[in-house]
C-alpha cells in the first residue's frame, strides 16, 4: 500500500514524455482541456479503481460538476487537481485517491532513484528514533514504511537487534502515512515464530489476490514479547495495516485513537498535461476477519487520546505485565507505573494549594503560570510538574515531593529518583 496521504510518488518520466516543461509552464486551462482531463480521468478510473460501480458514480460526479460550471473559474492546474479530488470525495471519502498537477519538468530514471534513495536515507527508511526507554522498554518511532531493499533491511535489522533484550516494544505509528507492505511483511516477520498469513491483497483490473506471509527469522526474541502500537488520526494506510494484522493476529494491542481508515492500494496513472492521477487499484483483506479498515480505521484496544498513548501503553504494561518481569525490575516497574498513571490522571488541586507550594528552594525555582506548576533549574532546565496527590508531583520521570515545617508551612522539597535515591532542597 503505498503512502499516499499527502504526497505523490514520482512517476517515470517514460510515461508521460510527451509534455516538454515549456508546455506545463504555459498551460492554460480551456474548457475544452478541462473537458479532456475530466474524460481520462474517468476513463482511467473505470479501468483500474477497485470498485467499478464507484468508479462510474466518480466519472458522472465530476462530469456533471464540469457542466453545470463548477469549474469554470479556475485557471491553475493545482487548483483543478485539488477541485477534483474533493469532488469525488463527495462521492466516495476514500483517501487515496486523488489527483495531483505537477509542472516541473520530468526526472531522468537515474535522478528520480538518486532523489528516492536520497529521501529514503534522510528518513532512515521510516525509523528516525529508536530508544531503549528506562523499565527496559523498547521503543520505535516510524514515520514510512520504505521500498524494501537491501538497506532498508539493514536498518530494520540493526533496529531489532538494539533492543534485543527489552521486556516490552512499543511502536509509535502515530504520524505514520504509510508505504509499501513488502516493509509491514518483513517487520511482522521479527514477531510469529512459525510462517503466519497475514494479509490478502486483492487487484481488480487483473481479478488476482497476493497473499501476504511472514517469513521466520532466527532471532526469535520478539515472538515472545508483548508488543503495543501507538495510533493516531494521522495513522494511515501501510501503517494501519500493520497495526490491523497484529491486532487481528493478538500479537499487538492497539493503543490511541481510531486511525485514518485507507485500506487500498494504489497506482500512480498520467493523465494529460502533467495530471497524475494515484488511484486505488485493491484492496486488502484480513485472513481472520475477512474484511479491512477502509473508511472506519482501527480501533484502538486501548482509547486514549493521541498525545497520551505512549504513557497509556506504558501504564498498561505496568499494570499487566509486572509477575514476569525479573525481581531486579519489579520496583522500577512499578515507580515507572506511577509516573504514567500520574499523566494519565492528574490529581486535581485547587490554586490555592498550589500556590504553597511557589519558592526558591535552593535556587530551584517552582513558580505558577496560568494554574500550572513549573520547576526552574539554575541552568535554564524548566518544565511542567504533573499533580499525583496533594503533596506529590511528576517531574519528568522523577518524583517531586513537598513537605511542611513544625508550624505547617511548606518548607522542603525532595526530587525522588527510579533507583530510590532522594535529594532534599529547602526553601529560602
Amino acid at each position: 500500500m503505498k503512502f499516499v496521504k499527502s504526497f505523490f510518488a514520482i512517476v517515470l518520466p517514460l510515461l508521460y514524455h510527451e509534455y516538454s516543461f515549456a508546455q506545463k509552464q504555459s498551460l492554460k486551462l480551456t474548457p475544452a482541456i478541462k473537458a479532456e482531463i475530466i474524460d481520462s480521468l474517468a476513463s482511467q478510473l473505470i479501468k483500474e479503481y477497485v470498485s467499478p460501480d464507484t468508479a462510474v458514480s466518480f466519472g458522472n460526479h465530476i462530469k456533471a460538476c464540469l457542466k453545470n460550471g463548477t469549474y469554470h473559474t479556475i485557471s491553475n492546474g493545482a487548483d483543478f487537481a485539488e477541485a477534483l479530488t474533493l469532488d469525488m470525495w463527495r462521492v466516495n471519502r476514500d483517501l487515496h485517491l486523488q489527483l495531483h498537477y505537477d509542472s516541473a519538468p520530468p526526472l531522468s530514471y537515474v535522478q528520480n532513484m538518486v532523489k528516492k534513495m536520497n529521501g529514503a536515507k534522510q528518513a532512515n527508511f521510516g525509523f528516525p528514533q529508536i530508544e531503549h526507554l528506562d523499565g527496559n522498554i523498547g521503543y520505535i518511532r516510524m514515520t514510512g514504511f520504505w521500498e524494501l531493499n537491501d538497506q532498508a533491511k539493514e536498518v530494520v535489522d540493526g533496529t531489532f537487534l538494539f533492543l534485543k533484550n527489552s521486556d516490552v516494544l512499543i511502536i509509535d505509528l502515530r504520524t505514520c502515512g504509510g508505504g509499501e507492505p513488502e516493509m509491514v511483511k518483513y517487520i511482522c516477520s521479527y514477531f510469529f515464530k512459525e510462517k503466519t498469513h497475514i494479509e490478502d491483497h486483492y487487484y481488480r483490473s487483473r481479478n488476482e489476490t497476493v497473499q501476504l506471509w511472514t517469513t521466520p527469522l532466527p532471532n526469535a526474541i520478539f515472538t515472545k514479547i508483548p508488543i503495543y502500537i501507538l495510533v493516531s488520526h494521522s495513522t494511515f494506510s501501510a501503517a494501519e495495516e500493520l497495526s490491523y494484522d497484529l491486532q487481528s493476529q493478538h500479537r499487538a494491542m492497539i493503543v490511541g485513537e481510531p486511525t485514518g481508515g485507507g485500506a487500498h492500494g494504489t497506482k500512480d496513472v498520467p493523465i494529460r498535461y502533467g495530471f497524475i492521477v494515484q488511484i486505488p487499484v485493491g484492496k486488502s483483506i484480513n485472513p481472520i476477519t475477512k474484511t479491512n479498515w477502509e473508511k472506519v480505521g482501527v480501533q484502538p484496544n486501548i482509547k486514549t487520546n493521541a498525545y497520551s498513548a505512549l504513557d497509556a501503553a506504558i501504564f498498561d504494561f505496568y499494570n499487566h505485565q509486572t509477575p514476569p518481569i525479573r525481581d531486579s525490575l519489579i520496583a522500577l516497574a512499578n515507580f515507572k507505573r506511577t509516573i504514567s498513571n500520574s499523566k494519565l490522571h492528574p490529581h486535581p488541586i485547587n490554586l490555592s494549594v498550589l500556590k504553597t507550594f511557589t519558592g526558591n528552594y535552593k535556587e530551584r525555582l517552582i513558580t505558577l503560570e496560568n494554574g500550572l506548576l513549573y520547576f526552574n533549574a539554575p541552568n535554564t532546565y524548566r518544565t511542567v510538574l504533573t499533580p499525583l496527590s496533594l503533596t506529590t508531583f511528576t517531574l519528568d520521570e522523577r518524583l517531586m515531593e513537598f513537605h511542611k515545617n513544625a508550624k505547617g508551612i511548606i518548607n522542603e522539597m525532595r526530587l525522588i529518583y527510579a533507583d530510590g535515591k532522594i535529594e532534599k532542597f529547602y526553601k529560602k
